[in-house]
C-alpha cells in the first residue's frame, strides 16, 4: 500500500544513502567481524560471552541488511511515483505542491 504525505523527499538521495549504508554494513558483517572472530579463534580466545556478543552483532547487522533491502525495494517500487511527482512539479516547487502528491 502506498501512502503519501505533504512532504517532499529526495528519493534518489535516500536510495543512494541506504545503498552506501548497506555496503558499509555488509563489509563490517562479512569482512571485519569475520576477521575478528577468526583472529580470536586462531589465538584460542575462549570467552564465550565475548564471542557470543560479537556473533550476535554480526547477526543483527546481517538482519539490518535485509531491512535496508526492503526499504530500497519499496522506494524503487511503490514509492517511485514520488520521484516522478517531484520531477514534474519542479524541484524548487515540489515541497509546496501537496496537491501533486495527493494525485498519486
Amino acid at each position: 500500500m502506498s501512502t503519501t504525505t505533504g512532504e517532499a523527499i529526495d528519493v534518489a538521495g535516500a536510495k543512494a544513502y541506504l545503498t552506501g549504508l548497506r555496503g558499509n554494513i555488509t563489509h563490517t558483517a562479512t569482512t571485519e567481524i569475520e576477521t575478528l572472530l577468526a583472529g580470536l579463534a586462531e589465538f584460542g580466545f575462549g570467552d564465550t560471552q565475548v564471542i557470543g556478543a560479537i556473533t550476535s552483532t554480526r547477526d543483527l547487522l546481517t538482519s539490518a541488511i535485509a531491512q535496508i533491502d526492503t526499504a530500497l525495494s519499496r522506494l524503487g517500487g511503490v514509492h517511485s511515483n514520488i520521484t516522478e511527482t517531484v520531477a514534474a512539479a519542479g524541484h524548487g516547487q515540489a515541497a509546496r505542491n501537496v496537491a501533486a502528491y495527493e494525485q498519486h
